[in-house]
């Protein structure tokens, strides 16, 4: 395939990717430009145009990459976090979290994959505290977790005594929310929000909570 871009300005309207025979030349090609995806962490930015594109469709790709892909909820501040957490304590659980060499980096840092790993001990110790998992299993029903959300404050090292906090709230007749904290003394190293449903493995469709786990709930 040959790129003649000296003739781009004559092509016409239809632009071809591949080659085609005329009567007065050989072969004709269009320029390829490559675009970048949007991607979450850049919030939409770098976004390429395309040559081919009318102005119309430029208009609509400027006004849609303004906008951030990824909704995210507002940071939590490390005083409206303790605050939340001491108003709700229904479902409410401290435990110690070891830091063992295997989380760690080679800076001696716990590095930010090992945090859900840490959530999810928390989430099953608090399940066998108040609602254990065999008793959902029976009834073909397990937590689901849908959203993670996790806002680094400081970091965390092997030397580090972290304790890690986890309360547990019903936002609907399936839907459930968890605030969670890492933190040492007034020191808080990590602060976590995650939303889960209710879910039965055989309709794979969230279910209501059981009547009595909800009595329970509300008896607290």
């Amino acid at each position: 395939m040959h790129f003649l871009c000296k003739t781009f300005g004559s092509f016409e309207k239809t632009s071809y990717l591949c080659t085609r025979k005329t009567t007065r030349t050989t072969n004709f090609g269009a320029v390829v430009q490559l675009v970048r995806i949007l991607a979450c962490h850049a919030r939409g930015r770098g976004f390429e145009p395309r040559p081919h594109r009318k102005e119309e469709n430029q208009k609509w790709f400027s006004s849609f990459i303004s906008k951030p892909v990824c909704e995210h909820p507002p940071t939590p501040s490390q005083t409206t976090n303790k605050q939340n957490m001491k108003s709700q304590k229904k479902f409410y659980l401290e435990e110690p979290i070891k830091v063992n060499t295997y989380d760690t980096d080679y800076m001696g840092i716990v590095s930010n994959t090992v945090y859900p790993k840490y959530f999810e001990n928390l989430r099953n110790a608090i399940l066998d505290k108040f609602f254990p998992l065999e008793e959902m299993l029976k009834e073909k029903n397990t937590p689901i977790l849908a959203e993670t959300h996790i806002w680094y404050k400081r970091p965390l090292t092997l030397q580090s005594k972290p304790i890690g906090k986890i309360n547990i709230t019903l936002t609907g007749a399936s839907r459930w929310e968890a605030e969670i904290e890492i933190s040492e003394g007034e020191r808080t190293y990590c602060i976590g929000h995650q939303v889960g449903y209710y879910y039965n493995m055989e309709s794979n469709r969230p279910v209501r909570f059981p009547k009595d786990f909800l009595d329970y709930y509300e008896s607290i």
